[in-house]
């Protein structure tokens, strides 16, 4: 029985972490009881000033004693309550602002009607051996204002002993007195009882809302964690069959034109001129397709080793001379010319292999689109601790509607001036490696008058 008790006990008692939420939602639920109350109270106060001050003229004086004091008692009581009503609407008006006015008058409102209800129960002694307002008001406040155990223990005690003072002074008869002291007493017991027990069920309902809102909430996050997760996987599924779309049409072409030249040589079926311009054809195809397998070789070890990168300190001027000159042939079939600009003093911090292919994949775009007898020009600018590179050509450019789709879209894809076939693989592998590394993207262009591609990457810590 006693470890039964002392568990009750402990169950109406909020934890460190529970005060905080508890309270404000104990304050918010009586501020609403207390803004029924208020105009209830007022109305019923009123009610009763109205009947016991008609007749007042003609009472005896032991009746107008009693009527007088039961008028005065609740106009005090009328009074309050509109008190109450107006510090509750402005409360509202300020949307609810806590402030320390608003949190005494749970507080203050049981005290009164503590009180006021042991004092109407003394003026009724005058004409009656009933309590029945001490009973009313006590249960009343116990039931309806949610206040902490200890407070109600105070609160009670407090009526229960201005009962006693009010018993006898009105109460002429000692032994109805002390009766009503005891009766006092044992309604004083059930209504701490009941004010434990809603304080008590109140505490574990929050508890109860607590935890089906931290699994709503956790459910929420899932959900939102399953749609981030969907949306991912339906992007590498639509990667993928574009992937293998650009494996089995820009792969499969070629590879098939190739061995049908290698028949018709086989057969001596050309002459020596049909196969110089098959070959000439044939070469640009493999340039592009040396790209294409270059950069689905590099997505696929991207893919695989996640976002793990080499950084180290690189010149970037000697990495595009090695790359330019990888395309020195590819520019002068196309009779162009690669300028490479970049200042040679400048050292970044990247992974080598994906700044490399940021700029191979830059230059092909550049010797694609641009007419024969054009010039390519890379270069650099540096700021603050970021180094800006941009390859610029003299090409066909880019509708302004289009630029949107640059870097965003796997699918964009033009073919060269010279009918060079694309993937767009390589404009997303720009801006992924990129930003892998720290960087941006970006491209500014006119159609007809050439496009600048560019990204950034850290400048070296001993620039």
């Amino acid at each position: 029985m006693r470890l039964q008790w002392q568990k009750f006990l402990r169950e109406a008692k909020p934890t460190s972490e529970e005060l905080s939420g508890f309270s404000q939602e104990v304050l918010k639920t009586n501020l609403v009881r207390l803004n029924y109350l208020a105009y209830l109270g007022a109305l019923v106060t009123l009610f009763h000033v109205i009947i016991f001050r008609l007749g007042m003229e003609t009472a005896d004086p032991i009746q107008y004693s009693w009527r007088e004091g039961i008028v005065f008692s609740h106009l005090t009581l009328f009074f309050y309550f509109i008190l109450l009503a107006i510090a509750i609407a402005v409360h509202r008006r300020k949307r609810g602002s806590a402030s320390r006015i608003t949190g005494v008058l749970p507080h203050a409102t049981f005290i009164v009607l503590i009180i006021m209800g042991s004092w109407i129960t003394g003026f009724d002694q005058i004409i009656t051996d009933a309590i029945t307002p001490f009973l009313v008001v006590t249960l009343l406040t116990a039931i309806f204002i949610l206040t902490r155990p200890w407070y109600v223990t105070i609160y009670l005690l407090t009526g229960l002993a201005f009962l006693i003072f009010f018993l006898y002074r009105y109460q002429e008869n000692p032994d109805i007195a002390l009766s009503n002291i005891f009766n006092g007493l044992t309604i004083t017991a059930i209504g701490w009882a009941l004010s434990h027990i809603f304080w008590r069920n109140f505490l574990l309902r929050f508890r109860s809302d607590r935890v089906i809102a931290s699994q709503q909430e956790e459910m929420r996050q899932q959900n939102i964690r399953l749609q981030k997760v969907a949306s991912e996987l339906k992007q590498a599924n639509n990667t993928k069959l574009r992937l293998f779309s650009v494996i089995s049409h820009d792969l499969r072409g070629p590879l098939a034109n190739l061995n049908q030249l290698i028949q018709l040589v086989q057969n001596k079926d050309l002459s020596e001129e049909t196969f110089r311009e098959l070959l000439i054809e044939l070469g640009s195809q493999s340039y592009s397709n040396s790209d294409l397998l270059e950069n689905l070789l590099n997505y696929a070890k991207n893919s695989l080793k996640g976002n793990n990168i080499t950084p180290e300190e690189i010149n970037i001027r000697n990495l595009a001379d090695g790359i330019a000159e990888l395309y020195d042939l590819q520019a002068r079939n196309k009779k162009l010319k690669i300028a490479n600009r970049i200042d040679p003093s400048l050292r970044v911090k990247g992974d080598k292999a994906m700044i490399s292919l940021i700029i191979r994949n830059l230059i092909s775009n550049a010797l694609k689109f641009s007419p024969a007898g054009g010039l390519i020009t890379l270069e650099s600018r540096s700021g603050g601790a970021m180094c800006r590179v941009t390859v610029t050509d003299e090409g066909v450019g880019i509708p302004e509607a289009r630029l949107p789709l640059i870097f965003n879209d796997l699918t964009y894809s033009t073919p060269g001036t010279e009918g060079e076939k694309g993937s767009g693989l390589g404009l997303m592998l720009i801006k992924e490696f990129a930003l892998m590394n720290g960087g941006e993207t970006g491209v500014e262009s006119q159609p007809g008058k050439g496009s600048s591609f560019w990204f950034t990457i850290p400048l070296s810590q001993s620039e």
